[in-house]
This record gives C-alpha cells, structure tokens and sequence, in this order.
C-alpha cells in the first residue's frame, strides 16, 4: 500500500491510498481521482502530473492505463 499526498486547492490537501484508485478523468473542473469505494476527489494537478505524482515513470500494467493517449 502506498500513500501520496495531493493539492485539491490553495486550502486543502488529501493523502491517497494509490492502490483503491480506478481512474483519472479530467474536465472544466479539474482532474478527479475515482476510487474503487465510488467516491472521487476533484485536484489542481494537471491529468499528467497527477498520473506522475501518483505512478512515478514505471511502465507497470496499471500506469499504462492510466496513461493519457497522445
């Protein structure tokens, strides 16, 4: 299990567990981390630099999915 601390504005901040994550989504509002429970939290981390907070480089299954297509 490994936690990351992430920004979700200038007032507050959230530590995450990155394994009950299912995915990113990013809109006019933000990035939203979706979590296994149905719950999201929207951040101020662009969709890349929140997939690089919380998945580093690695090339694991996991990450790949979460890679933003180019």
């Amino acid at each position: 299990m490994r936690f990351v601390t992430v920004r979700q504005s200038s007032e507050q901040t959230t530590i995450v567990n990155v394994d009950q994550i299912t995915y990113l989504n990013h809109d006019i509002y933000g990035t939203k981390i979706f979590f296994s429970s149905g719950d999201n939290i929207v951040c101020t981390d662009d969709i890349d630099q929140l997939s690089e907070k919380l998945f580093g480089a690695r090339e694991e299954p996991e990450a790949m999915l979460i890679t933003p297509s180019r």
